[in-house]
């Protein structure tokens, strides 16, 4: 971490990293070890093309933002990715909901 005390995250809104840790909770337990090694060489060749300057959050930032995704979810506003991948693989009865345990939500 940088002397600084900041995160280096690209700006996500709350939701955007809910939804990116349920990703990565979904595909590190689904990809073999070598779909794993593939996948991390063609997304550091996608951020090493990047043009695009990463700004650092704070870790009161991002709690604050947690916070405030916390809430919307309680009071119904919007649903966890958890949940709408849950809803979805229940409507169209796929397999993996497994995958989307309760904690995982937030």
């Amino acid at each position: 971490m940088p002397s600084d005390g900041r995160l280096h995250y690209i700006k996500l809104s709350t939701m955007g990293i809910i939804a990116l840790n349920n990703l990565f909770e979904y595909i590190t337990s689904s990809l073999s070890e070598t779909e794993l090694e593939w996948l991390a060489n063609e997304l550091s060749m996608v951020a090493s093309k990047s043009k695009r300057k990463l700004e650092p959050y704070t870790f009161d930032e991002i709690n604050t933002r947690i916070n405030e995704s916390e809430q919307q979810i309680a009071s119904g506003e919007c649903s966890a990715t958890a949940d709408v991948f849950r809803r979805l693989y229940s409507k169209y009865n796929m397999e993996g909901t497994e995958h989307f345990q309760e904690d995982m939500a937030v």
